[in-house]
């Protein structure tokens, strides 16, 4: 979900087969289990840059107690997978959510790469622009700056045959 415009949520404690009844839920025990820390460095040894998320516990009008996860989108570079994991995942591997099912996988066809590449040029874009604004140059559009140039040169040409 971090290579996703907007990221994603994961909802930890419920049974795919039964998400209507909303049921099982995790024990207190299960729940606690979910700390920051210990997810946070468990999925460091798997994405390149890590993760941005928060965790959040919470209960259900059923009764059933989950763990919310909430992944952010990434902020510079898309994450690859950094650590094979058999049966799973491949390192150097790109993943992203499926659209057609609740799973993750690996980037294989051309609409999902561009999707994550596009996503990455706007944002390498985006701090370009803040770049050079904090350096204090001024950026234009080219229309405007073209217009300038000719207005410029215009009275250059003037002044020079007077």
């Amino acid at each position: 979900m971090g290579n996703l415009r907007d990221g994603g949520y994961v909802l930890i404690g419920l049974d795919d087969r039964r998400l209507e009844e909303m049921q099982p839920g995790l024990t207190e025990d299960q729940a606690a289990s979910w700390s920051f820390d210990d997810v946070a460095r468990k999925l460091s040894e798997y994405s390149d840059p890590p993760l941005v998320f928060d965790l959040s516990e919470l209960a259900l009008t059923t009764g059933a107690c989950v763990v919310l996860m909430e992944v952010s989108e990434f902020i510079d570079v898309p994450h690859i997978c950094a650590r094979h994991y058999d049966g799973a995942l491949r390192k150097g591997a790109l993943y992203v959510r499926s659209r057609g099912a609740a799973e993750t996988i690996e980037v294989s066809d051309p609409v999902e790469m561009r999707e994550v590449i596009d996503l990455a040029a706007e944002k390498a874009l985006r701090r370009f622009v803040e770049t050079t604004t904090r350096a204090g140059l001024i950026l234009s559009a080219s229309s405007d700056s073209e217009d300038n140039a000719e207005t410029a040169f215009d009275e250059q040409r003037r002044e020079a045959f007077e």
